[in-house]
């Protein structure tokens, strides 16, 4: 691969200089080890710092914002530093893992980043505010026929959810027969998934067309320690089937504390499912809880920190923004609202959510909500 500039000029209809252009980078675990000449002048041009060595996730963001994140890669606005162009240059930045036959580099994760300017991106003046006020508009098209879809998939998830609560409700009857202790546990868990899955549809509903209405909160005085030890007994077949160990460090004599019982269970299992998802077999999962004075208010933090490859300081904020996904490794997946999710109902708590680096390594998701006493928004 040359390190000459990948660009390709041309005129178009109007007579006007159009680029069609791709620039490319090489990272080597995720830092630039090579950028051909027409990488270096976007990102140069926009004020990265000194190309070579540095982390490519960070360069992009000192230099660039989002627009749009897509399956199509990202798509940056870099502004120039040029003398009159005022509006910025739009550029896609698409990722492509290279085989680890086509180095001797080992272990290393070897990646192709290639930045390729939208059609009219280099325009300036008005011809480049009608390419972005165009992407503006495409972006909204998107959100509204992704809207239409989860209201679609929402719709169809209550029926079959609505069957196997209903189900689950008469089997526990024991109208059809007695069930042991062991059936009854796990009907018990059936039917508590059902509840809980429900409340996500309405959640993923809510999301979806962006309302900011209070959610409605059933506050009730409870032991911390009840929650998380029902939690991790239900992730129970997780830990065994990934070969991951639990290590609970809950506080003694904490006290009880102000919450929604199922909401605060969706926040845990939240956090203990991603937990268990990026931690290597033969790790080990901690969950803590202790005693917390937060701006003056006595409250409870609980803690749940995974042994997996950890979350970017540059992501750690926008990771709770809703349609955004970690990219924690190769195993990111999911739509991006659980986090988001999760926030909106601790601050229906008038409570906190945040995550930090492990000091083992991995990351650590700490909550904390009000003890006993003191009122919740939405609260009933």
């Amino acid at each position: 691969m040359s390190g000459t500039a990948m660009a390709n000029r041309e005129e178009n209809a109007s007579g006007q200089p159009c680029v069609h252009s791709s620039a490319a980078l090489i990272c080597r675990n995720g830092k630039i080890v090579w950028a051909s000449a027409a990488a270096a002048e976007r990102l140069e041009d926009a004020g990265a710092p000194t190309l070579m060595g540095a982390v490519l996730d960070k360069a992009l963001r000192k230099c660039g914002v989002t627009v749009d994140e897509g399956p199509g890669g990202e798509i940056l606005a870099l502004p120039s530093r040029r003398e009159g162009d005022a509006l910025p240059r739009i550029v896609r930045v698409e990722r492509l893992r290279l085989p680890a036959d086509l180095t001797s580099a080992g272990d290393d994760r070897l990646e192709l980043c290639v930045l390729t300017d939208l059609p009219g991106g280099t325009h300036s003046g008005a011809s480049r505010r009608s390419d972005f006020d165009r992407l503006e508009r495409a972006n909204k098209e998107i959100k509204q026929d992704r809207d239409e879809l989860i209201a679609i998939l929402s719709h169809e998830l209550r029926t079959p959810l609505t069957v196997i609560s209903g189900y689950s409700k008469l089997l526990l009857s024991e109208q059809a027969g007695e069930i042991n202790d062991d059936q009854r546990r796990y009907l018990e868990a059936s039917r508590t998934s059902c509840e809980r899955l429900n409340e996500l549809v309405v959640d993923l509903l809510d999301a979806s067309h962006d309302q900011s209405g209070a959610i409605c909160l059933r506050l009730e005085c409870r032991a911390v320690e009840k929650l998380i030890r029902d939690v991790t007994e239900f992730f129970a077949p997780a830990f065994e089937e990934n070969d991951i160990g639990v290590e609970l460090a809950i506080e003694s004599d904490l006290p009880d504390a102000h919450f929604d019982p199922m909401r605060i269970e969706q926040v845990l299992t939240n956090l203990v499912g991603n937990a268990i998802k990026y931690t290597k077999p033969g790790s080990e999962i901690r969950v803590e809880a202790r005693a917390v004075t937060l701006r003056d208010v006595s409250g409870i933090e609980v803690a749940v920190r995974d042994q997996g490859p950890g979350i970017p300081e540059v992501d750690r904020e926008r990771i709770f923004e809703p349609w955004v996904r970690g990219r924690r490794g190769e195993q990111a997946s999911g739509v991006g609202l659980g986090l988001a999710i999760c926030r909106r109902i601790l601050e229906a708590h008038r409570g906190s959510i945040g995550v930090e680096a492990a000091p083992e390594g991995g990351s650590r998701f700490h909550f904390w909500i009000p003890a006993r006493g003191v009122r919740s928004r939405g609260g009933q």
